[in-house]
């Protein structure tokens, strides 16, 4: 393969094979969102602030079973994350792919991000549907800091998964 032939896109087979490694990013179509995942999509920190002030439910799904926070933590946003955490959000709920925001913001080296839902509590032993924890997709990414991080948080590094 020439150096100087482009990558190509990835096949909805390779999508559906993936092994949880590949295409960590949500695909997210702006139109499917309302209300609090808008605001945080669009990094609007004061219509975040009135959408909660009105009584949102700020563990509101979309279509993709994501929260506000998971949208935060995968869009590396720590203001926003403050502000939901603040707010007493749920920390550990999981999308389609049973990953927690914690696991999106690790996936995606977010590490403030991480940070953040580790002080606040967030539970860093969750698998996901790949049977993996937030640990695995540190060591995944070669992110020494963040899996100090989460061992001094109680990650469990006996957890096994099907690599």
């Amino acid at each position: 393969m020439d150096d100087k032939e482009p990558k190509r896109w990835p096949t909805l087979r390779d999508r559906l094979c993936s092994d949880g490694f590949l295409f960590p990013q949500y695909p997210i179509k702006p139109y499917h969102l309302k209300g609090i995942h808008r605001a945080v999509f669009y990094r609007d920190l004061e219509e975040l602030k009135f959408v909660l002030l009105t009584r949102y439910d700020i563990n509101k799904r979309d279509r993709k079973e994501r929260t506000a926070l998971h949208l935060a933590c995968a869009t590396g946003q720590p203001e926003m994350v403050h502000l939901l955490v603040s707010r007493r959000c749920e920390l550990n709920l999981c999308d389609r792919e049973d990953r927690t925001p914690l696991i999106k913001a690790v996936q995606l080296r977010q590490e403030a991000c991480a940070t953040l839902l580790l002080q606040n509590g967030a539970d860093p032993n969750i698998t996901d549907v790949f049977g993996r924890t937030a640990l695995h997709y540190a060591v995944y990414n070669e992110d020494t800091s963040m899996i100090e991080k989460l061992l001094s948080y109680g990650a469990n590094i006996e957890e096994c998964s099907e690599v």
